[in-house]
C-alpha cells in the first residue's frame, strides 16, 4: 500500500513489526490528449480531447459510435529521482483493453482493474511522453450503423440482435469506451520487509 499510516506486519515466524510507509507523491496527468483514430472508420483521424470522456459522450457521431483502436498521446513532468523510489502509473479506467508506452517503451497491457503499472524503468526526470492505445468491442459501431445509416455503413453482421440484451442493434445501449481516467503518476518508496524481519527491535 502507499496510504499513509502505521501498519503491523506479521511474519510466518510469529514475529511482528510496525512499518510506516513514506507519503506518496502524486501528480495528475490531465492532458490535453491528442487522440488518433484509424482512417476509414468514420472518426476524425486526429482530434484533441481537452479532458478524458467516453467516446459515447462525444458530440462527433464518428467518435460516439466508433469501434476499434484509438491512440492517446500526452506528456507529464517528473521531478528528479530519489533513491529507491518506484514510479506507478494509474490510468483510472480503460474500456476495454489497452497497451501503455512511456517514452517509446512498452510498459504493459491492461484489461482489468486496477489499471496500474510500474513505469520506473521507462520514466525519466523532466518531460515524459505517454502513449496509450485503447480498443473496445464492435457493438457501438453496429448500433451506430443501425441508428444512423446516412453516416455510412462500416460493419456487417448476420446477428440480428445485440447478444447481451436480445434487442435490435438500433436499440442496443452504447458501451462506455476509451481511456476514461483519471490518470495519475505516484512516486512511492518501498519498505524492505526482509530487513525489518531481522531487525533486533520487536514492535508488538
Amino acid at each position: 500500500t502507499d496510504a499513509e499510516g502505521q501498519y503491523q506486519v506479521a511474519f510466518a515466524s510469529g514475529r511482528k513489526v510496525v512499518v510506516t510507509p513514506g507519503k506518496a507523491q502524486m501528480t495528475s496527468v490531465s492532458g490535453p490528449w491528442q487522440v488518433e483514430f484509424p482512417p476509414g472508420w468514420g472518426a476524425p483521424e486526429r482530434i484533441v480531447f481537452p479532458e478524458l470522456i467516453s467516446w459515447t459522450e462525444h458530440s462527433e457521431p464518428g467518435i460516439k459510435y466508433f469501434s476499434g483502436v484509438a491512440t492517446y498521446r500526452t506528456t507529464f513532468h517528473k521531478e528528479p529521482s530519489m533513491q529507491n523510489e518506484r514510479v506507478l502509473l494509474d490510468l483510472g479506467e480503460i474500456r476495454f483493453v489497452g497497451d501503455v508506452h512511456v517514452n517509446g517503451r512498452l510498459v504493459g497491457n491492461l484489461w482489468t482493474p486496477p489499471y496500474e503499472l510500474d513505469i520506473t524503468e521507462a520514466v525519466r526526470d523532466g518531460e515524459n511522453e505517454l502513449l496509450v492505445r485503447v480498443a473496445n468491442d464492435w457493438s457501438n459501431r453496429l448500433t451506430g450503423d443501425a441508428r444512423e445509416p446516412q453516416l455510412g455503413t462500416f460493419t456487417y453482421t448476420n446477428i440480428k440482435n445485440a447478444l447481451a440484451s436480445r434487442v435490435p442493434w438500433k436499440e442496443a445501449p452504447l458501451h462506455r469506451s476509451g481511456l476514461l481516467g483519471p490518470v495519475t503518476v505516484r512516486i512511492v518508496t518501498p519498505v524492505d520487509l526482509l530487513t525489518k524481519e531481522h531487525e533486533g527491535t520487536n514492535h508488538e
